[in-house]
């Protein structure tokens, strides 16, 4: 299935509040001073994924999949 406009958008966004996690979780939890900002940044990023995939899900198995 391809994407095209705002899914391709929002899908993207998932992509890369998914790095942003890995990122806050193995480099910035690594070091004692950011501790607090790799919590911080986790945070943000698993609510940045939820939204979007709570956003694709509505868009393409509810309202119809893209034609």
């Amino acid at each position: 299935m391809e994407l095209h406009g705002p899914d391709a958008v929002a899908l993207g966004i998932a992509f890369i509040s998914v790095a942003v996690f890995f990122h806050c979780h193995c480099f910035w939890g690594n070091i004692y001073q950011l501790s607090a900002s790799a919590v911080l940044g986790k945070i943000l990023s698993i609510i940045a994924f939820i939204a979007t995939l709570g956003y694709l899900f509505v868009q393409i198995f509810v309202l119809g999949p893209p034609r």
